[in-house]
């Protein structure tokens, strides 16, 4: 890499040990009751609780939103977490490093290497470009540039950004305290949040660990000692893929190309293609590969000319369900997991917010323990460990808000379970009506403490809930989606289902497993009946019927769910064994006889809420998905399967800690053995895939993003270069709106890569992040083609002063976007101020 990178990554390693300083006071009174004080996570609450600080001060107009307000708000976070840990706490604090000082050094230089491995990646595939990075390389230029709070949409002049953009705030917050490029910022970013998820979910983990361990010592056990074993967690969350770079590997090297099985699978027909067989149920010998119906070919090559050991179709790991309606016609379908969004690059919100996520889910932890611990209501006692908590919940639905939700039922999971471990079950059920209000209290706190962007600035595309009835996901694809985690989950509960079966309570299991599948249905079925007296959204439902009569689409969808019921049902199961064990656990009390012994179960019931939470989240989407401008399950599914895969990483990595030293021999081999296999099959996706999308690591590194763009596009970069050393405050670009991810042409890039707003940019994602008020812009989209080609100088000056444009972009693409474009109004109108090969740029 260039010295000018090194320097850079230098400087972010030092503005991340500043966040570790920050956040260290903080997390050792609010991880208090943990292990391991919460040292891992510090980094992350230093980040959240600094870019918190700053924020708000910019959006109440106390602070601009410059390098000014990021240093108040690290003096105001460094006072609070001073006089919340007082004299006494720092004496432990300081005591506690200078016990702990090898982990402190284990675990810093793990985190140096993670941070250090994933630049060196990124370093070999910088390129901000293609899928959504130059929308997200849009709003971090659009935050640096932006004077004051909300900051500017630069695709949308005098507009805020409507969209969860705290983590792009946080990433601008970085870039400006170490005045770093944005192209270089942006993959560092990247590869600063893969390495504090490694940490985070390290710390996590180990903390589980480490509950266990001393609830059988005399003395507490040293941190390091669990160190090693912790380290699974990184590895299931971050290094491991699904089963389609295996399956895919053997694919293309034809391995069981002819493989027929026996299966009852449901046939699509042909009618969508114009035959006359119709979909039905059948049973037969089918080939493996149409079977599996993996993207882009299902089938292997005819011929391959030798073994292949790079991964070619690395991308469509995240596309392993292929939706299907009743007739075989595709609907898309995404199901990313850490991984793959990590190796594809886009500075995405569910990325921004995935350590964070894993900080929730510490947060759930504490809450467990100190409900354990506690005889009082949070707020009452320790009012700083609420709002603390409130500020992490509130900082997930700003980051990206699908989490929020599924973080603060975690820790009400968490808190239900401390309260009962520790009072009972008869306790419990009387105090429950409390316990909810007490949730309900910190929800409504959550979201109050980040108003300026809830209240003045978030608008929405969500439209309530839809049923999924056609789109069922055939276990064959949830498996290969899953597998990796899947087996240990499911081989961990089983073991713990029969290991305690003295405890299992059959009643909570049936009643949580058969009662969610049943309730899921049922509102599916119900929301279907409401939406078909609707004529405006009767369409919804109908439409995926084609030439299909109602009563064949019943019966066709009643064969369908059969056949492909089976990932319900085993979602279902999942739910039925961890809400057995856990209800029974808290039936069995504190009883020293029962297994697991109490100490031990807070951490169980931890894994447990993992396992519970994560599978939840799996069944959902067979029956019910938010409906968004897309109109199907697709960002439900994205959402949801991904926050599965961190929660059952989190739980998978503990539980086969958990596994290996409590089982009998014959549970613990089998168990760690059909475990290891499938961990295995899932580590070839990474190592296969690197090689394609890094070039084989050929070519010179650099962490500058656009440096690509400077050597492929020299009068655009040219152009953009001298808007950003000349552009007045507040300007406002001309240039075309066409089409999105760069597909049709380079649309909106000189606003991507300035932050100075233009009219529109990429209009299907104006509309993703507006909903209903998109109708009021969307005529901009008609202004723009009239401003290139109108001949009527007085129509031109009218719409130029009505949007205060005070620069216009042309180019060969707008000259081919706008033909026949009208140049030389521009000429009379405006004064050229620059010009390189096709670009000029006029200003008014």
């Amino acid at each position: 890499m260039p010295l000018s990178d090194w320097l850079a990554f230098f400087k972010w390693v030092l503005a991340l040990a500043l966040l570790q300083a920050l956040g260290l006071p903080l997390a050792f009174r609010l991880f208090a009751r943990l292990p391991e004080r919460g040292y891992a996570l510090a980094r992350l609450l230093g980040w959240l609780t600094l870019g918190y600080a700053a924020w708000l001060l910019g959006s109440l107009g106390l602070a601009g939103n410059e390098s000014g307000g990021i240093l108040l708000g690290a003096f105001a976070v460094a006072g609070l977490g001073a006089l919340w840990l007082g004299p006494q706490g720092w004496a432990d604090l300081r005591a506690w490093l200078r016990r702990e000082r090898a982990y402190v050094f284990a675990v810093e230089g793990i985190f140096l290497a993670a941070f250090l491995i994933w630049t060196w990646v990124r370093a070999y595939n910088p390129q901000i470009l293609g899928t959504e990075k130059p929308m997200e390389y849009m709003f971090l230029n659009a935050i640096l540039r932006s004077p004051s709070l909300p900051p500017q949409d630069a695709w949308l002049s005098d507009h805020a950004i409507s969209y969860y953009y705290f983590g792009y705030y946080l990433v601008a917050l970085l870039t400006r305290l170490t005045a770093v490029p944005s192209a270089v910022a942006f993959n560092l970013a990247l590869a600063a949040l893969f390495a504090l998820s490694v940490q985070a979910s390290l710390g996590v983990v180990l903390n589980l660990i480490l509950w266990v361990q001393r609830a059988h010592t005399a003395t507490p056990p040293r941190l390091l000692s669990a160190l090693a074993p912790a380290l699974l967690a990184p590895l299931l969350l971050l290094l491991i893929g699904n089963f389609y770079g295996i399956l895919d590997l053997a694919r293309q090297n034809r391995l069981l190309a002819e493989a027929q099985i026996p299966a009852l699978y449901y046939d699509f027909g042909d009618l969508a293609q114009g035959g006359s067989q119709m979909p039905g149920v059948r049973f037969g010998r089918v080939n493996l590969w149409a079977w599996l119906d993996l993207k882009p070919d299902p089938l292997p090559p005819a011929t391959t000319p030798g073994w292949r050991w790079e991964l070619g179709n690395w991308f469509f790991a995240a596309r392993t369900l292929h939706d299907r309606d009743l007739l075989g016609r595709e609907t898309e379908a995404i199901d990313e997991f850490p991984a793959f969004s990590f190796l594809l690059g886009d500075l995405h919100p569910h990325v921004l917010a995935l350590p964070f996520g894993v900080l929730g889910a510490g947060l759930a932890l504490a809450w467990l323990l100190r409900a354990q611990a506690a005889t009082s209501p949070v707020w009452r006692k320790d009012w700083p460990f609420a709002l603390l908590s409130a500020l992490i919940l509130g900082g997930l639905a700003f980051l990206n808000t699908w989490d929020f939700p599924i973080y603060l039922f975690l820790v009400a999971l968490a808190d239900l379970g401390g309260y009962g471990l520790r009072a009972g079950w008869e306790a419990l059920r009387a105090a429950f009506p409390r316990r909810v209000g007490v949730w309900a209290v910190l929800g409504i706190l959550s979201l109050a403490l980040y108003w300026p962007y809830f209240l003045v600035t978030f608008q929405s595309q969500a439209g309530g809930i839809l049923p999924n009835l056609i789109y069922p996901t055939r276990f064959q694809q949830a498996v290969v989606m899953f597998g990796p985690l899947l087996l240990p989950v499911m081989g961990l509960l089983l073991w713990l289902r029969v290991r305690g079966r003295a405890a299992f309570d059959r009643r909570a299991a049936w009643l949580l497993g058969g009662g969610m599948l049943v309730g899921l249905a049922l509102l599916a079925l119900l929301l279907t009946l409401v939406l078909s007296l609707n004529a405006n959204l009767r369409g919804l439902i109908f439409q995926a019927l084609g030439p299909l009569s109602v009563s064949q689409a019943l019966g066709l969808w009643l064969q369908r769910r059969l056949v492909d019921g089976l990932t319900s049902l085993v979602a279902a199961l999942g739910l039925a064994w961890a809400g057995g064990l856990a209800v029974g656990w808290l039936r069995r009390g504190n009883a020293t006889t029962a297994w697991p012994p109490a100490e031990e179960r807070p951490a169980l019931w931890m894994m447990l809420a993992f396992f519970f939470t994560g599978a939840l989240l799996w069944l959902a989407p067979e029956f019910i998905y938010l409906r968004d401008n897309f109109g199907t399950r697709m960002n439900t599914l994205f959402k949801f399967y991904f926050q599965t895969w961190v929660l059952w990483s989190l739980g998978g990595a503990f539980g086969l800690w958990y596994l290996a030293q409590k089982a009998g021999r014959v549970a613990r081999t089998l168990g760690l053995g059909v475990s290891a296999l499938g961990i295995c099959l899932g580590a070839y996706y990474l190592p296969g895939s690197l090689p394609a999308k890094t070039g084989n690591f050929a070519g010179l590194p650099t962490l500058d993003g656009m440096a690509y763009f400077a050597a492929a596009y020299p009068n655009d970069w040219a152009a953009i270069q001298w808007l950003q050393q000349n552009a007045s405050p507040g300007a406002v670009l001309l240039e075309g709106s066409r089409g999105a991810y760069w597909i049709e042409g380079r649309s909106s890039r000189f606003a991507m890569a300035t932050g100075i707003p233009t009219l529109m940019g990429w209009a299907n994602h104006e509309a993703q992040w507006r909903g209903e008020y998109f109708g009021q812009v969307s005529g901009r989209q008609e202004d723009i083609r009239a401003l290139y080609q109108t001949r009527d100088e007085i129509e031109a000056r009218l719409l130029l002063e009505h949007y205060r444009i005070t620069y216009v972009i042309i180019s060969d693409l707008e000259r081919q976007w706008y033909r026949p474009l009208e140049e030389t109004k521009f000429e009379r109108l405006m004064r050229r101020v620059f010009q390189r090969g096709d670009v000029v740029i006029y200003q008014r």
